[in-house]
């Protein structure tokens, strides 16, 4: 399959604006190009690869539908996809930026459906699978797809596909295992270990490492929910789980060698997401610093507080007894730290207050955005992050707010509700 021309798109940050417009800038804020059209409010645009090609979610009234565009002000959009009755979730480049997959809910079954589609192709989306929920990674030669779908046990599924050139899929190992309590399953770079979450014999819940006929599997046990990511240079595997049984994933920051077999904790700290660099030498990682608990009971935070926090139990429990005032919206505050993986030195870069996109969209699925969505700078030096801040006129409005490691200092580029970086 022929490649596309490349454009000059290196090293550019992708954001939407308050207004729901689709930009791009450089990391200073600088040669801005504002890249959709008016009439639609854009989410959680993707990056390809390979820096041709923007895509992202684009929703009109009673509907949405995945929109691609070059990065070049008033780029000529195509649309891939735009049905009123599957309306798109999420979406993730194949890594040969060749192929698009995107979830939509299919509201006429209840259930939601994996298809696959390529903006160089003239033919329809093709529909991979249903599954509710649906998650996965693609192999580093863009040939295959790891997908969970379904929940625990034998509710799950875990397949292994295999990608067509004409785009169709096929089953190329089915029943990969018997899905335990994890989201993301993830392809190691060198697409020699699989990583997931499985039942064992007895039921206990193990992250497993599974490199196939030539290497023998690693277990590690796990409590709750395990979130996992391979390091995007190297066959590491980083996770985070709760210390005691509970339905979520926030808990202490380990990782796993899958050459070695070596394990260790990376840190102790409780993790609610973690976000490996593009050179694989530092993983970001987000702790909850304080908050009011309309934010923590919607992140199942309310057990992991610091018990010598900002608010104790009784306070816990007459906020919940009233709506959230502002001022309690703006005591949410998360802790941005930088852990370096050879020795486990810690940084703190920096507390910010994130936005509710940010919290009820993106946190819960940090697991799956982590593979599409680059928050990281392509020479792993700073950190894009949508944050609450004052505006001009004195109330709290979200802008792009850049962690720089070198100065650890943050400066903010432009306002805007979700931000991710270009992956070169």
């Amino acid at each position: 399959m022929a490649r596309t021309d490349q454009s000059e798109s290196l090293n550019r940050i992708a954001f939407v604006t308050l207004l729901g417009e689709l930009c791009t800038c450089s990391p200073a804020g600088e040669s801005l190009h504002v890249i959709s059209a008016p009439g639609r409010w854009y989410q959680f645009p993707a990056w390809a690869p390979d820096g041709s090609r923007l895509a992202a979610i684009g929703g009109v009234r009673g509907g949405a539908g995945v929109y691609v565009f070059k990065d070049s002000p008033s780029s000529d959009v195509a649309s891939v996809h735009i049905d009123r009755a599957l309306p798109p979730i999420y979406l993730s480049w194949s890594r040969n930026s060749q192929w698009l997959t995107f979830l939509a809910v299919d509201q006429t079954q209840d259930s939601m459906a994996l298809y696959l589609t390529s903006p160089f192709r003239e033919s329809s989306p093709r529909r991979v699978t249903r599954g509710r929920p649906c998650f996965w990674d693609w192999s580093p030669d863009s040939r295959n797809i790891l997908m969970h779908s379904g929940f625990a046990g034998d509710e799950g599924r875990l397949l292994y596909l295999g990608v067509n050139e004409d785009g169709s899929t096929r089953v190329v190992q089915n029943n990969v295992a018997r899905p335990g309590l994890f989201q993301s399953p993830g392809i190691s770079p060198s697409g020699k270990y699989w990583a997931f979450g499985d039942l064992g014999d007895e039921g206990e819940l193990r992250v497993v490492i599974d490199g196939g006929s030539k290497f023998p599997p690693m277990v590690a046990l796990h409590k709750g929910v395990a979130a996992m990511s391979w390091s995007p240079s190297g066959d590491q595997l980083a996770f985070i789980s709760p210390a005691e049984p509970a339905q979520h994933c926030y808990g202490e920051l380990r990782m796993v060698d899958a050459r070695s077999g070596n394990a260790r904790i990376l840190t102790e700290q409780t993790v609610i997401a973690f976000f490996w660099s593009p050179d694989g030498r530092k993983i970001a990682y987000l702790t909850v610093a304080s908050g009011p608990a309309s934010f923590v009971e919607l992140l199942n935070l309310g057990d992991i507080m610091d018990p010598g926090g900002v608010f104790q139990k009784g306070d816990l429990e007459e906020l919940l007894r009233r709506p959230p005032s502002i001022s309690d919206r703006k005591r949410l505050q998360l802790a941005l730290w930088v852990v370096t993986v050879d020795d486990s030195e810690r940084h703190l870069l920096g507390l910010f207050e994130p936005t509710e996109l940010f919290v009820t969209q993106f946190l819960p699925f940090f697991d799956q955005y982590a593979l599409s969505h680059r928050l990281w700078s392509p020479a792993s030096d700073a950190i894009v992050l949508p944050t609450m801040q004052p505006g001009t006129d004195g109330n709290r409005t979200p802008f792009i707010t850049v962690f720089e490691l070198n100065e650890f200092r943050s400066k903010t580029i432009a306002a805007g509700v979700s931000a991710f970086w270009s992956w070169q």
